[in-house]
C-alpha cells in the first residue's frame, strides 16, 4: 500500500511541467490567432538552411500580404548549391512571377485561397516551409499539420527585442518522422522574432529564419502589388 503514499508527490511533481506546456501553447495559439486575423501583414527575413549534403544556404527577403489574395513574396541568395534571386506578385486578379532561375509556373490567374492559405501557415512553419506547399495548398487535408509536446524554453535578447522561446513539435499525418520547431516570440507584440527547424529528412536537415520585421494590420503601399514587368 505503499504506493499510494507516493501518488500526492507524483502528482505535485508533474503540475508544473503540465501548466508550463499549457502556458507555452496559449502564447503560440495566441499568437497564432492574431495572424490569422491580421488584415495586412509584412516580413523581412533572413533564411540559413543547410542541405541533406551538409552544403549552407542563405536567402535575405520579404513577403506582404494584402487584402484578399495580394501578395508580394522576393528573395535572393543561395540555396541547394545555386543563385537564386526571384519575385512573385499577385494582384488579387492576376498573378505574374520573374527571376533567376526563370520560375517554372508562371499562371495569369491569381491564385485563389492564397491569403487565408499564408496566415495560417506561417505562425506554425515559417515562410519556407510555406512556400513550399503553396502551389498545392487545396490538396493538403485541413488536419495534415499536427502540433504538441508545446513547452517553454529560454528567454532571450535577440537585437533590441525582449523573447519567449517556444518549442514544440510539428508532425505531418502520413509522413515519416516529425520536425522539431522553436520559435522566439517577441515579448511585447507577442509575433515571430526567430524561427529554428530541425530533423528535416529530405533535401534538408534543418533551417533557421529571423525575422527583422514582422509586422501586422500596418499600411501596404499599393504599389507592393504591381506585377513585374
Amino acid at each position: 500500500m505503499r504506493w499510494l503514499l507516493t501518488l500526492p508527490l507524483l502528482a505535485l511533481t508533474a503540475w508544473p511541467a503540465a501548466a508550463e506546456q499549457n502556458e507555452a501553447e496559449k502564447l503560440f495559439r495566441g499568437m497564432e490567432e492574431k495572424v490569422r486575423a491580421a488584415k495586412t501583414l509584412q516580413l523581412r527575413f533572413d533564411l540559413s538552411i543547410t542541405d541533406a549534403l551538409g552544403k549552407k544556404g542563405s536567402v535575405k527577403g520579404a513577403l506582404i500580404l494584402g487584402d484578399g489574395d495580394k501578395y508580394r513574396s522576393e528573395g535572393e541568395g543561395k540555396l541547394f548549391g545555386e543563385a537564386v534571386k526571384g519575385v512573385d506578385v499577385s494582384d488579387g486578379t492576376e498573378r505574374k512571377a520573374a527571376g533567376d532561375p526563370p520560375p517554372l509556373d508562371n499562371a495569369a490567374a491569381s491564385p485563389k485561397g492564397v491569403g487565408a492559405y499564408f496566415r495560417a501557415a506561417l505562425p506554425r512553419e515559417g515562410f519556407f516551409l510555406s512556400s513550399l506547399e503553396m502551389e498545392r495548398r487545396n490538396d493538403l487535408p485541413p488536419d495534415r499539420f499536427q502540433l504538441s509536446d508545446f513547452r517553454l524554453a529560454d528567454k532571450e535578447k535577440i537585437g533590441e527585442r525582449n523573447t519567449q522561446a517556444i518549442q514544440y513539435t510539428m508532425r505531418f499525418k502520413g509522413a515519416g518522422d516529425p520536425l522539431s520547431m522553436k520559435l522566439w516570440l517577441d515579448a511585447e507584440s507577442n509575433l515571430p522574432v526567430k524561427l529554428v527547424v530541425m530533423e528535416g529528412k529530405s533535401d534538408w536537415k534543418d533551417l533557421t529564419e529571423t525575422y527583422s520585421e514582422f509586422a501586422i494590420d500596418a499600411e501596404v503601399d499599393a504599389k507592393s502589388f504591381e506585377l513585374p514587368k
